[in-house]
C-alpha cells in the first residue's frame, strides 16, 4: 500500500541500477509483488527473463501497464576506442556500483492506484 500511494502521488519513476531487478529476476519466489511489478512497468512477459527485457528495453519500444512510460535511459558502458561492451549480462559488481544503466519514467493519464493494486494482488496469492 506505501508503494502505491507512493507511485499515486509521483510524476517521475527513475530506476537506478540494476541492483533490485537484478536479484528480482533471478529470485520470483521470494519477491512475486516485486517481479510482477517490474515486469508490468516494462512490459515483460512472462516467457521472457526479466533481465533480457531490461537489456532490450528502449523508450521507442516500450509498453507498460501500470501507467508510467519509458522517456529515457541513460548508460555508460565500458569502452575502449569506438569499441562499447554492454555489461548487463555480467556479474553485477561489474556495472551496479560504477556505471549503472538509468531508466525514467513518467506517469501518464492511464495510472491507476486501484488497478496498480488489482494487478499486484494476485502475486501475493501462491
Amino acid at each position: 500500500e506505501k508503494i502505491i500511494s507512493a507511485l499515486d502521488k509521483a510524476d517521475y519513476v527513475f530506476i537506478t541500477s540494476q541492483r533490485v531487478w537484478g536479484s528480482v529476476g533471478r529470485l520470483s519466489s521470494v519477491y512475486p509483488m516485486t517481479q510482477r511489478f517490474y515486469r508490468d512497468l516494462i512490459g515483460c512477459p512472462d516467457s521472457e527473463e526479466l533481465l533480457e527485457c531490461f537489456v532490450q528495453l528502449k523508450p521507442e519500444t516500450h509498453t507498460s501497464s501500470v501507467g508510467f512510460a519509458l522517456i529515457k535511459t541513460f548508460e555508460s558502458y565500458p569502452s575502449l576506442s569506438q569499441w562499447k561492451f554492454p555489461d548487463e549480462r555480467a556479474d553485477e559488481s561489474f556495472s551496479v556500483y560504477d556505471h549503472p544503466r538509468v531508466f525514467l519514467f513518467r506517469k501518464t493519464a492511464q495510472f491507476s492506484a486501484s488497478s496498480l493494486r488489482e494487478r499486484l494482488a494476485p502475486a501475493l496469492v501462491p
